[in-house]
């Protein structure tokens, strides 16, 4: 799996997933190779997922593919990976986590 396919995944994730609302803008950046620029528009129960930067997102989540995939799949600990600044997370970190527990190793 790439970074890619995960975000091409992740709009159809948000709609298998009974979200609870949620508004916010998540920006994902995963610097090297494989990597790009992602966001998610979330409203209500809805995300809009596309490609590329968001000027004011209320969270900024910067991880290398390597680990993307990995949280992805299932095979990195979310909160292990940001107590080993694997993952880092600017930005309103409660609405992070709302969206972590959601997603996490279900793309």
């Amino acid at each position: 799996m790439t970074c890619a396919e995960i975000f091409e995944r992740m709009e159809e994730k948000f709609k298998e997933v009974k979200l609870p609302d949620i508004n916010g803008v998540f920006q994902f950046n995963v610097p090297g190779e494989d990597g790009g620029q992602w966001h998610a528009v979330c409203q209500g129960r809805s995300c809009r997922v596309s490609s590329g930067r968001y000027s004011r997102p209320d969270v900024t989540v910067t991880v290398n593919a390597e680990n993307a995939v990995r949280l992805a799949e299932g095979r990195l600990n979310p909160a292990l990976a940001l107590l080993t600044r694997k993952v880092r997370v600017r930005g309103d970190l409660a609405l992070a986590a709302r969206i972590q527990r959601l997603l996490a190793g279900r793309i």
